[in-house]
């Protein structure tokens, strides 16, 4: 005989799971974690917000997610711009710099949004 492993023997105790803490992330934070997406699913490219075959640089994937939400006002993309100048630096030129990856970028991106707020 086999036992379904979803149907519980008699006097099993089941393991209660906790509910998942859902946090709520400030705009600028939201805003540099879905670049970070759009650049994983595009690509990332450098010298231009947008290039030939659709890629696009930091600064241009920014704004692509603030032409998406449509109740963010540009001071969300400022304060994103800002934040993660602290860390890097100017952007256009961290962006640009040679021998920049991709995987720096998406790296950067999401440790920014995640800084003090320890997600």
């Amino acid at each position: 005989m086999y036992l379904d492993p979803l149907e519980r023997m008699p006097g099993e105790v089941v393991p209660v799971t906790p509910p998942i803490k859902t946090i709520k992330l400030e705009p600028w934070r939201q805003l540099l974690l879905e670049a970070a997406d759009i650049l994983e699913r595009r690509g990332w490219c450098q010298k231009h917000l947008i290039d030939v075959r659709g890629r696009m640089c930091t600064v241009g994937a920014m704004t692509s997610v603030w032409d998406i939400e449509a109740d963010w006002d540009m001071s969300v993309v400022s304060e994103a711009q800002d934040e993660l100048t602290k860390v890097v630096g100017p952007l256009v030129e961290w962006n640009d710099t040679k021998g920049r990856t991709k995987e720096e970028v998406l790296k950067t991106l999401r440790y920014v949004a995640r800084l003090e707020h320890r997600l």
